[in-house]
């Protein structure tokens, strides 16, 4: 269990009282590595979900999706709630536009943290919601007004003197006018690429409350239709390389994922067929034409190790990668890895 500083932030719990209900808060299970609180509309407001918690060993770039689902029912992310991301490895976070709040200490302890992007949606930073997060370089909003910051510094003063907060060029004079906070940062530039997905999910999995799953591929070679979500009299109805309609009420979520697809294909070029073993830490290729490449990512679909295929048999050692699952692509072939 972690140990988390205890504050009190009246405005910010007030704030979320006016839009949703306490008394239908539910708690998700984790999603790569990401736990949600999520709460139905009050009075008409929106369903939102507050980001409570996430896995200490999470790593690399992490993105926090714009939705998520609970017993059939969708919710907006909203909120990084206080200690979310507490002592987490993450190195770089991604937040939809639908962010509106982060809450103190959010990211306390984050200290390989060296980006942060956050949509058109942010209004509120809290106290020292990065404190201790000294790597931390660059802050790209795409918010036309700059966020409100609680009287007591987000960040430790050593970040602030070198921090880069990028801003589109439209609203930059926003920013340095305010007189709060944003006016004293002295590194401003226009915002910067934002990342995305190296290997973006190509499969809807709609888990029911039975236990059971329904995969549906994204992928759809055959007409080229973009794959559609959407609801139809109570239904989930899920468009991709084929369609599935489910009612909403036996529905308890649904994620993104990566699908590992059956069929093998066949290297004519070599006339063997491409191979992939697991041996203790290490990853074994063979038989893959030389200048392919091998990439494995994490269960947030960010790559963790790649490789170009330089002989007929290639090692990807695992060693330096913390316990998880992982899926590896080499060629046309894709395996589930689980690293203990």
């Amino acid at each position: 269990m972690k140990c988390m500083k205890k504050k009190t932030l009246l405005i910010a719990f007030m704030l979320a009282l006016v839009s949703v209900t306490a008394s239908a808060n539910l708690r998700t299970e984790g999603l790569n590595g990401v736990y949600y609180s999520c709460y139905e509309g009050w009075d008409g407001g929106e369903n939102e979900a507050y980001v409570r918690d996430a896995d200490d060993n999470l790593t690399g770039t992490i993105f926090i999706p714009e939705y998520v689902m609970e017993n059939g029912i969708t919710y907006k992310v909203a909120v990084i709630d206080e200690n979310a991301f507490e002592d987490c490895q993450l190195s770089a976070i991604v937040l939809p536009d639908g962010v509106r709040s982060i809450n103190e200490d959010a990211f306390w302890k984050c200290r390989n943290l060296t980006a942060v992007y956050v949509g058109k949606g942010l209004t509120y930073i809290g106290e020292d919601a990065f404190e201790d997060c000294p790597k931390l370089k660059d802050l790209t909003i795409l918010a036309e007004m700059p966020p409100r910051v609680s009287r007591y510094h987000p960040f430790d003063e050593e970040v602030i003197a070198n921090m880069n907060v990028h801003v589109p060029t439209a609203y930059l004079a926003n920013y340095q006018s305010d007189e709060q906070f944003w006016g004293q940062i002295s590194h401003y530039d226009d915002v910067i690429n934002i990342p995305q997905p190296a290997a973006g999910p190509n499969a809807v999995i709609v888990h029911m409350k039975d236990g059971s799953k329904n995969i549906v591929s994204l992928e759809d070679p055959v007409s080229g239709q973009t794959p559609t979500i959407s609801f139809d009299g109570g239904d989930l109805v899920v468009k991709g390389g084929q369609t599935l309609r489910v009612r909403l009420s036996e529905v308890k979520r649904y994620t993104f994922g990566v699908y590992a697809h059956e069929k093998e294909a066949i290297d004519t070029s070599i006339g063997k067929k491409p191979s992939i073993v697991l041996q203790g830490n290490d990853v074994i290729i063979s038989n893959l034409p030389i200048g392919s490449i091998a990439t494995i990512y994490n269960v947030s679909g960010v790559a963790v190790l790649q490789t170009e295929i330089g002989s007929q048999e290639a090692r990807l050692s695992l060693s330096g990668l913390p316990a998880g699952i992982y899926i590896l692509k080499a060629g046309s072939q894709t395996l589930k890895i689980q690293k203990s």
